[in-house]
């Protein structure tokens, strides 16, 4: 007699592969510092395709407005010694 293997319902592979976001994270944060950099660039390129929503394009607007108002002398730049300093007193960060 001979055995024939019967595949799992593809249902019942997903729920044994099934882990919390939590769970995830923390497997992931056990990598070493390599491991996590190139799973942390593979995760940013997945989103490289994914639409933008109404955030990001309101800051795409926002930033491209800033520049076009610098180009033409309509605002004037800020040094990062002056600007961040003055940022994080603001912030409460130092």
């Amino acid at each position: 007699m001979r055995l024939r293997l019967i595949p799992k319902p593809f249902w019942v592979i997903l729920a044994s592969m099934a882990q919390s976001i939590e769970e995830i994270q923390a497997q992931a944060l056990r990598l070493p510092p390599a491991a996590r950099e190139e799973l942390a660039g593979a995760l940013l390129q997945s989103l490289e395709d994914e639409p933008l929503n109404e955030i990001d394009k309101a800051w795409i607007a926002e930033a491209e407005e800033r520049y076009e108002a610098w180009q033409v002398g309509d605002t004037k730049p800020i040094a990062g010694e002056r600007f961040f300093p003055d940022l994080r007193r603001e912030l409460g960060c130092g």
